[in-house]
């Protein structure tokens, strides 16, 4: 971990996550997250300082899930039923 902070429970969780982001060095960074950080913000922040994220996606974006879905056609593990992903064999 290159940075945390500390968020107040009255404290907005996006908003800190913008302070911190700004003040680390993501060129060539994975910046990695759960679900409340798939925000355009937060991701144009870091693809802007030429980094690139992971965030996870839930159920209650269903438009995100579906977009990215679709951009990984046949590869992508949201749009396929477990039978119907290849093996890793």
């Amino acid at each position: 971990m290159v940075g945390d902070l500390v968020v107040e429970p009255d404290q907005n969780e996006i908003t800190a996550a913008m302070v911190l982001l700004k003040g680390l060095p993501l060129d060539g960074a994975i910046i990695t997250g759960d679900a409340i950080f798939c925000q355009r913000e937060i991701c144009r922040h870091i693809r802007d300082a030429n980094g690139h994220y992971l965030f996870v996606v839930k159920d209650n974006q269903p438009e995100l899930k579906s977009d990215i879905a679709e951009s990984f056609g046949d590869l992508s593990p949201l749009g396929a039923k477990p039978s119907d992903r290849r093996s890793a064999a």
